[in-house]
């Protein structure tokens, strides 16, 4: 009985999270966040490796350029999807906002 009332609690709290979870992945200010936070992850990757190479625009490859950025911007889109229920659940941030104290 007691085993019974505790999955329930347990399944009500899965369900609760997953509600949570797919209202912050439907809203478009969410996407509008992770994906700008993607796009500039990808720029700072791809110029962090052309500054530390130290090399000319003709010696770059750009291959290894475009697949280190483009991990990096899918690992940002990972972590804002991951983060989802952190924070504000309007945006893909993981800071909460709070009142400033007057």
């Amino acid at each position: 009985m007691i085993d019974r009332k505790i999955q329930n609690i347990i399944n009500k709290a899965r369900e609760a999270r997953k509600n949570k979870i797919m209202s912050a992945l439907t809203k478009r200010t969410f996407w509008a966040d992770a994906i700008e936070r993607s796009i500039k992850t990808i720029a700072q990757a791809m110029i962090a490796q052309l500054g530390a190479g130290a090399i000319g625009l003709l010696d770059v490859n750009y291959i290894s350029l475009l697949s280190v950025s483009g991990l990096a911007g899918l690992i940002s889109l990972l972590t804002s999807i991951a983060s989802a229920t952190t924070g504000d659940s309007n945006s893909a941030s993981l800071v909460v906002e709070t009142k400033e104290l007057k």
